[in-house]
């Protein structure tokens, strides 16, 4: 069986699965996935829980984000900015964005 990375591009930023919509700079009809991993910072012995949001675009609906951009969940309406420079993944499909 061949591949369909498109296809499964699809099917993966999907609103009804993974994705979530957004308005990209104010436009709409857009859809990422919203990551919010998290993590243990060490510091003076003491941890903190660290969160970050990042976001998954794929080229296809926005074709170069760059830093000071902005992303708002259309779920929530929260709305991010662009933090440093989006990097492109190795096939050339996806920017990730870290996000504040």
């Amino acid at each position: 069986m061949a591949l369909d990375l498109a296809g499964d591009l699809a099917v993966f930023f999907s609103t009804e699965d993974f994705g979530e919509a957004i308005r990209y700079n104010g436009v709409g009809g857009i859809s990422a996935i919203w990551n919010r991993p998290s993590g243990l910072l060490e510091a003076n012995g003491t941890s903190f829980v660290v969160a970050t949001n990042i976001f998954l675009l794929p080229i296809t609906q926005v074709a170069k984000p760059v830093n000071g951009d902005t992303i708002t969940v259309v779920r929530t309406g929260e709305q991010f900015t662009i933090d440093g420079e989006p990097r492109l993944n190795d096939d050339g499909t996806i920017w990730t964005c870290e996000v504040s």
